[in-house]
């Protein structure tokens, strides 16, 4: 004997991972649950729309809806760094001055100056050092 049932059975639940570009950005998911940072793994999710937030400091935030109706949902997401600026002045004014800057690539990178203010309009976030030389 077969017994019918009008039980419905729940969607199956999702998995959702997340990473990021710098990775350790934190997750908001759904407007403020905090789910840790990247890379991550959301599993036990259910079929739908969800607001998702990533932030990580020096960067730009990353809002966006995303829809969970596939058994695995892979996100990936570049963050774009926050650039700063950076002006260097010498007292008493030198001419025709080399700028050593050491980024954080560890790359030193040559710069000339006729005069100064020198200016560096775009710079990553991170630790520098300089070096100013006076042509003589």
């Amino acid at each position: 004997m077969l017994f019918r049932s009008n039980i419905k059975y729940a969607d199956k639940l999702k998995c959702v991972k997340i990473n990021s570009s710098p990775q350790g950005a934190t997750v908001y998911w759904n407007k403020g649950q905090i789910h840790n940072t990247t890379p991550i793994v959301i599993d036990s999710v259910e079929s739908g729309k969800y607001n998702l937030r990533l932030s990580y400091s020096g960067y730009y935030s990353k809002d966006t809806v995303i829809v969970v109706d596939n058994d695995l949902l892979n996100l990936f997401f570049r963050l774009n760094p926050k650039l700063g600026s950076l002006q260097i002045r010498c007292i008493p004014a030198w001419t025709d001055s080399v700028i050593l800057m050491d980024d954080q690539d560890n790359k030193i990178k040559t710069y000339y100056s006729e005069n100064f203010p020198f200016d560096f309009p775009k710079l990553a976030p991170g630790k520098y050092q300089f070096i100013i030389l006076r042509n003589y």
